[in-house]
């Protein structure tokens, strides 16, 4: 087997593709199945190898292609009959709301919304209608490695410039993750900093409208990284 290597702060963990392959569907499936008995372990360590693995991944478009097909059938046979799972997703101010990995069978109840931007916060694919009039789709890309966050302010900057000037025009946003908690709860306190509201205040709007919301140390760091770069580019 060939052996790959990811480098994360000084520190090196290599594995085969068969363990990357397993590690990303292991992880994945308990993701999506949070509801599910036999997926209420949190493997920590795989969660952190097989985002890393994941994220290396993307280098490689066929096999990042094959991997999110894989993941999201899974996620489905796990839901059960996907066009009958309601999207999760709270509203965060007027213009702003957070959702959990929507797809194309949500399409008409986020248009029911209101909302015509949505902004991907993770690394899979998303469903093409959930790209289509009246709905744009904007990708970043984000990864949680466990307790850290590998979201570069680049990246934050991605969404938050169509989401601020789409929220200024009267315009609905939805940012989402795979569980709406920490990626999009991120990218929606940095909209709200790119609307002119403090970095903290922002986390305190975010937390107050989605009970699910969890912006650890890591991600409040993200958060005020970005609100320095914003600052200094609208100044």
């Amino acid at each position: 087997n060939e052996q790959r290597s990811v480098q994360y702060e000084k520190r090196d963990v290599s594995f085969s593709p068969t363990t990357y392959f397993v590690s990303c569907a292991t992880i994945n499936v308990a993701a999506v199945t949070k509801n599910a008995t036999a997926f209420r372990l949190r493997p920590t360590l795989l969660s952190s190898l097989s985002n890393a693995a994941y994220f290396r991944a993307c280098v490689a478009p066929a096999g990042q292609k094959l991997m999110t097909s894989l993941i999201r059938l899974i996620r489905d046979k796990m839901r059960g009959i996907p066009k009958d799972v309601p999207l999760d997703y709270s509203q965060i101010t007027e213009n702003l709301y957070i959702g959990a990995w929507p797809t194309k069978y949500h399409r008409e109840k986020i248009i029911s919304l209101g909302v015509t931007l949505i902004v991907s916060t993770i690394l899979e694919r998303t469903d093409k209608e959930l790209n289509q009039a009246p709905l744009t789709l904007v990708r970043t890309h984000g990864t949680d490695l466990g307790p850290r966050l590998i979201y570069p302010t680049g990246q934050i900057l991605k969404g938050v410039e169509p989401a601020v000037a789409a929220i200024q025009n009267g315009h609905k946003v939805m940012a989402f993750c795979k569980a709406g908690k920490h990626r999009s709860a991120t990218m929606s306190a940095c909209i709200l900093v790119g609307l002119g509201h403090p970095a903290d205040e922002a986390i305190e709007i975010v937390e107050a409208g989605r009970k699910e919301a969890e912006i650890k140390e890591t991600h409040r760091q993200a958060i005020h990284k970005f609100e320095e770069t914003w600052r200094k580019r609208n100044t």
